[in-house]
């Protein structure tokens, strides 16, 4: 596996989250995606979903996921889990900062992500009114940044703070500490499975 990552013969990652290697299968998967349309254009559109699809189930299959579970790792990172108790739908984000500048599209900074997310619960049919959430993540894993308001800290509080805003409570949370975490969120009924790492 070590070799589909050229970036690693010469360097050492440690993982920030935001940016990692590509490995060479990506890379060329990509890079024939980008021939094919440059050649054709979108006339294979129904081919691409359903490739889409196909991808999706196979990242399922390869993480033990269900169809309504969401699976995600979190260090520093935060996650926030909205539940619709009235549709009985879920939905959640992974952000890395937050606040920065924001590359168009990312959503990797606390309030795009919630906003993204809110936008997609609406487009589920959910209202405002009922949506509950629940916060995850925001640890402290590098022991040299475990100064006062390390990023954590402030990713866990960006999240608090932005859902207060929008009107949403908090009806669970597991913040902070020196550990990351793995969580299961079932959009089916809004519970979650955590366990740290």
């Amino acid at each position: 596996m070590r070799s589909d990552f050229p970036a690693l013969e010469r360097s050492v990652y440690l993982n920030a989250a935001a940016a990692s290697p590509i490995p060479r299968p990506v890379r060329e998967a990509v890079s024939a995606f980008y021939r094919e349309q440059e050649e054709e254009g979108d006339v294979r559109w129904d081919e691409w979903l359903g490739r889409k699809e196909e991808t999706r189930a196979a990242v399922a299959r390869f993480i033990g996921a269900e169809p309504t579970e969401i699976v995600t790792v979190l260090g520093s990172c935060v996650a926030v889990c909205l539940w619709d108790k009235a549709r009985r739908a879920g939905g959640m984000n992974h952000f890395v900062l937050a606040k920065g500048r924001e590359r168009e599209g990312t959503f990797q900074l606390a309030e795009p992500a919630l906003h993204r997310l809110l936008e997609l619960m609406a487009s589920l049919g959910s209202r405002r009114q009922n949506l509950v959430a629940k916060v995850f993540g925001g640890a402290c894993v590098l022991r040299a940044f475990n100064t006062g308001r390390h990023l954590g800290t402030k990713n866990a509080d960006a999240a608090r703070s932005l859902l207060q805003k929008e009107g949403i409570p908090v009806i669970g949370a597991d913040t902070g500490g020196a550990r990351g975490r793995k969580i299961v969120f079932h959009t089916d009924d809004g519970s979650v499975w955590l366990r740290l790492i």
